[in-house]
């Protein structure tokens, strides 16, 4: 059956963000760890997160969605309904 991870920070950096050297790296190695758990587990077909406050849905090379939603207590006030059918994953 499919499963849905919900994590924090989002694993793409889409849009890029302004970020140090620093924290470009620690990112990268953060999304890199957490890929290549979640590459181990086919049964994930979609990664659901926030933090950077911008939305995107882009799908990973193992053809996992990556989705992320902007703020629902900050203005543009967004939200995602997720609607999971049979048949659909």
């Amino acid at each position: 059956r499919p499963a849905i991870v919900v994590l924090h920070y989002p694993l793409d950096m889409s849009p890029p963000y302004a970020l140090s050297q620093t924290g470009l790296e620690a990112h990268r190695e953060y999304s890199r760890r957490v890929s290549e758990v979640l590459d181990r587990y086919g049964r994930v077909k979609l990664v659901a997160s926030g933090h950077f406050h911008c939305t995107t849905n882009p799908v990973s090379p193992s053809g996992r969605m990556h989705l992320t939603t902007a703020a629902f207590s900050e203005a543009p006030f967004q939200v995602r309904l997720v609607e999971i059918q049979p048949g659909c994953m």
